[in-house]
């Protein structure tokens, strides 16, 4: 029974830590390690692994209309100005090459560092700190979404991507964002193809560890062979299964947040806030009002702003609104607030805000329409 309840825990700190800019290994590592579990343990490293996979799996889980919609605009892309080399499924590919191939090169390395927690604590602090000064620095970005990166940002991205590898501690998400910002990607661009890059990282990494683990030709010499029993069997489906909802309640959340804080668009433009959610205790579900707030700031001109809110099927068009707006200097600001009276949602699902600059959609939220229970009592 406290295998069962060290499971749980040990599958809430996967969950929580393997997309945020924070290392989950270095974490997974640091908590084994506080509750005496033996690091060098055939099963404990294998369960490590298994958790792992279970986190990743959050990814296609939470990003698979997304995926659909890459897939089914390969290779030119929605906007048509794409190509089999710019795509985003193919500089995925391309930034996964470029880490894979040094990381199994150096892959008797890698494994040294993942047992010794000097070097993660280390790179822990390390990392914090770089991503610190690159989010200070580098707060005009070029590129605002992942269907507009260049070959050059992928490889770049890739080539960063290898100190996580190398260095257990080094957050791959977070070496993966760095390195998207400082190569002139928005946070939310550098967030979305740090999920998507970690799809096939983390399954090759953790598919060929899981291989060297369990099948007696390809395991190590540290590693035997494992003998699973009824009661490890269970261990390991409850740190699977927990490591995946958490993992995948954090990628909702990290999502919403990073694109609600703050995007700036070509260094022009700010979006400082958008509605985040829509409860419904039962459907339709009318609101008499409401609104989504805009600040412009670093440009000069006159602009035309289009809001709208559109239903989960992404065509219905449930409320609309447009604004003429000007800018006078670069050092001034225009603040829009468009209210949308009498709101009428129908379905649950997600829902989303689309922000048009001269008819050219600049910015897209997601707006959930989530079922409530009413209180009862």
């Amino acid at each position: 029974m406290h295998e069962y309840f060290l499971s749980v825990f040990l599958g809430i700190a996967e969950g929580l830590t393997e997309f945020l800019p924070v290392s989950s290994t270095a974490h997974l590592r640091i908590c084994e390690a506080l509750l005496h579990i033996d690091l060098h343990d055939g099963f404990w490293k294998m369960y490590t692994i298994v958790i792992q996979l279970g986190a990743i799996l959050a990814l296609p889980v939470y990003f698979w209309h997304r995926i659909l919609q890459f897939v089914r605009t390969f290779p030119k892309g929605e906007r048509g100005d794409r190509t089999i080399f710019t795509h985003p499924l193919s500089l995925t590919l391309i930034a996964f090459v470029v880490t894979a191939v040094p990381a199994w090169a150096l892959a008797k390395q890698i494994g040294k560092n993942l047992e010794n927690l000097w070097v993660m604590a280390l790179a822990l602090l390390i990392g914090g700190i770089v991503m610190w000064i690159v989010d200070a620095v580098f707060t005009r970005p070029r590129t605002m979404h992942m269907e507009e990166m260049t070959l050059p940002q992928a490889v770049w991205i890739g080539a960063a991507q290898i100190l996580s590898a190398i260095f257990p501690g080094t957050s791959r998400s977070m070496s993966t964002i760095a390195a998207g910002q400082v190569a002139g990607l928005s946070r939310p661009a550098a967030l979305e193809f740090s999920f998507f890059l970690s799809m096939p990282t983390m399954v090759a990494a953790t598919g060929y560890d899981f291989l060297k683990t369990v099948m007696p030709h390809h395991h190590e010499a540290d590693i035997a062979p494992l003998a699973m029993n009824p009661h490890a069997w269970i261990v390991l489906v409850i740190g699977f299964i927990v490591s995946f909802f958490v993992a995948l309640a954090v990628v909702a959340w990290f999502m919403i947040l990073c694109e609600d804080v703050r995007c700036e668009i070509n260094g022009m433009q700010t979006l400082v806030g958008v509605l985040s959610v829509v409860p419904a205790p039962a459907l339709p579900i009318n609101y008499i009002r409401l609104c989504i707030w805009t600040r412009w700031c670093s440009g000069a001109g006159k602009f035309r702003q289009k809001s709208r809110i559109v239903g989960v099927d992404e065509q219905q068009v449930i409320a609309q609104a447009e604004v003429e707006f000007v800018l006078k200097e670069m050092e001034g600001h225009a603040t829009n607030v468009h209210y949308f009276g009498g709101v009428q949602f129908q379905q649950y699902g997600l829902h989303h805000i689309e922000i048009f600059l001269e008819n050219e959609l600049q910015l897209r939220f997601p707006l959930p329409v989530i079922k409530v229970t009413r209180p009862t009592g």
